[in-house]
């Protein structure tokens, strides 16, 4: 059962979300009503997912993203907007970690929806064996998804990155391509650093290519 930590200066959102989650079988561990007070529970909680406001008062959300992930750089951190077409902000968000953005005023079909597709990678594996073909299949959509990536990085284009990274979150991977991933999200959304992220890519195509 997986479990949730709430950040909303609003009452009133944070008694919805909560409805919400536990409707469909998550566990809220916390709420909180500012950044910092969520960064502090995040580290003594270490809940499976955070739902994060924006606008806050002493810690904005942006904020208290940026430093869980430094905490936890496998943190999954839903970012809740209502500030109307800032796209600095929401660059902002996925520099500093955010995993998804949502748009104020949402529905709370698509926030369940959004927080089940980012918890997905996160299920326990189930010990199958996996046909060939599946395998096959598996490595030539990865290869499409780092070269994305890799013209996303030439030409610093985020949000195409953002969109590929995010298509790789629907499968399983092993533990070696999984830590690679990762470490091109975090090269580009929290460092800027696309020649990096570039060079990790171009290792997993050279492997790939060799599979």
């Amino acid at each position: 059962m997986h479990t949730v930590l709430i950040v909303d200066d609003s009452d009133f959102l944070r008694v919805a979300i909560r409805n919400l989650l536990e409707k469909h079988g998550f566990t809220v561990v916390g709420e909180a009503h500012n950044g910092k007070v969520g960064l502090d529970m995040y580290k003594e909680l270490r809940p499976n997912a955070v739902v994060m406001d924006v606008t806050m008062e002493e810690m904005d959300g942006i904020t208290a993203c940026g430093e869980i992930n430094k905490f936890d750089p496998g943190a999954v951190v839903v970012v809740l907007s209502a500030i109307v077409g800032q796209k600095e902000h929401q660059e902002a968000a996925l520099k500093n970690g955010a995993r998804a953005i949502l748009q104020k005023p949402f529905g709370m079909k698509r926030l369940h929806e959004v927080i089940k597709e980012c918890l997905q990678p996160h299920e326990d594996e189930v010990s199958t064996t996996v046909p060939e073909e599946e395998i096959v299949e598996d490595i030539k959509y990865l290869a499409e998804q780092m070269a994305i990536i890799k013209m996303a990085c030439t030409n610093e284009r985020e949000i195409y990155a953002y969109e590929a990274l995010t298509g790789l979150r629907d499968r399983q991977w092993l533990p070696r391509t999984e830590n690679h991933i990762n470490r091109i999200r975090r090269m580009i959304y929290k460092e800027g650093d696309f020649k990096a992220a570039a060079r990790v890519v171009d290792t997993m195509l050279e492997m790939l290519t060799a599979q």
